[in-house]
């Protein structure tokens, strides 16, 4: 996952509420989108570290997949 979506799924409930019953997923996305251009780097590297952690631990688990990978066509 990239540093906006754990934003996403971290900010995205709480701005929801914040907003009117009735309003939609775009326009709830809509604000989470300007949330995240306004937050300073400081701010987005909780996210960039997550988001970090997230692709070592990817790597490493295909690294596992692939080493133990089967061709059966051939």
């Amino acid at each position: 996952m990239t540093a906006y979506n754990y934003f996403v799924a971290d900010k995205r409930g709480d701005i929801q509420k914040n907003m009117a019953e009735n309003t939609t997923n775009a326009e709830v996305f809509a604000e989470v989108g300007k949330q995240w251009k306004e937050l300073t780097d400081k701010k987005k590297s909780k996210y960039t570290k997550l988001a970090e952690k997230d692709q070592k631990r990817y790597e490493k688990e295909m690294k596992v997949y692939n080493a133990n990978k089967t061709d059966k066509y051939f």
